[in-house]
C-alpha cells in the first residue's frame, strides 16, 4: 500500500524496495527490477522459512545495492 500510493502522490520520484532476501546461500540470483520508477531488490523468490529470518550477509547485499542504486540514480537523473 506505501508503494503503490508513493507511486500514485509521486510518479516522477522513484521508490527503491527490496523482496526476496530471505534466508542464506545463493546471493548470484540477487538482482534489481525494474517497473518505471519503481525499483525492487532482491531475488524476487525466497520466503522466510519457518525459523530463519532475513539473515545479515543478503540483507547487507540487497541494502548495498540498493544505496549503489540509489547513488546512480541521483548522479544520472538528478533526482532531489
Amino acid at each position: 500500500m506505501l508503494i503503490a500510493t508513493w507511486l500514485q502522490l509521486q510518479p516522477q520520484k522513484p521508490i527503491i524496495a527490496a523482496s526476496g532476501i530471505a534466508g542464506f546461500g545463493n546471493s548470484d540470483i540477487i538482482g534489481i527490477h525494474s517497473y518505471d520508477n519503481l525499483y525492487i531488490v532482491g531475488d524476487m523468490q525466497s520466503s522466510l522459512q519457518e525459523g530463519i529470518s532475513p539473515i545479515a550477509p543478503r540483507v547487507a547485499i540487497v541494502a548495498n545495492m540498493q544505496a549503489n542504486l540509489a547513488l546512480e540514480l541521483l548522479a544520472t537523473r538528478g533526482i532531489s
